[in-house]
């Protein structure tokens, strides 16, 4: 009897790792580009969450138009994301890290007074994180379908962090 569990445990270690090693062997992103996408996909899931929360607890509207320019932009640069990553064998996450739930949750907890200020300053941090990510895949990546929607994305990325200074500024 133990011989047998041991031999069907085997069977599905065997069957998991021929599933896993089929996985890795579909994706042809290198890994520094298949790490580039699962930041991007991740960091685009959090703006458009943060952007929609914006949208709905902000009491400037300068800010408010700012949260609803992230659920668009950023919601369509996934989408072409995940459509590039799909093609390429590579399945992006479809959640938020640990990280963005964290910063989600704290902007929650905050009263409308404080969440103006503390949404315009993680979306500062952010989009600086961003187009200094975007401009090394631009230049660097390994994959030319990758490197080219770095290009394209890049200008938009820039503007977000330029509309946000002047945002963070103006409060």
């Amino acid at each position: 009897m133990n011989n047998w569990k041991s031999m069907r445990h085997a069977t599905v270690l065997v069957a998991l790792l021929a599933v896993a090693a089929a996985q890795a062997a579909t994706n042809l992103l290198s890994a520094k580009d298949t790490e580039f996408v699962t930041h991007a996909a991740q960091g685009g899931l959090a703006e458009v969450a943060l952007g929609g929360l914006a949208a709905d607890r902000v009491r400037n509207d300068m800010v408010k138009d700012f949260g609803q320019r992230m659920v668009k932009d950023h919601g369509d640069a996934n989408a072409k994301l995940l459509e590039l990553a799909k093609g390429k064998g590579f399945e992006p996450p479809k959640t938020l890290s640990a990280e963005h739930q964290a910063s989600l949750e704290h902007l929650k907890s905050l009263d409308a007074a404080a969440f103006d200020q503390a949404y315009v300053d993680a979306m500062v941090k952010d989009h600086r994180k961003d187009v200094a990510e975007f401009e090394k895949q631009a230049k660097g990546a390994d994959d030319p379908d990758l490197r080219r929607f770095a290009e394209q994305t890049l200008p938009t990325l820039q503007s977000h962090l330029d509309a946000i200074l002047d945002l963070q500024e103006s409060l």
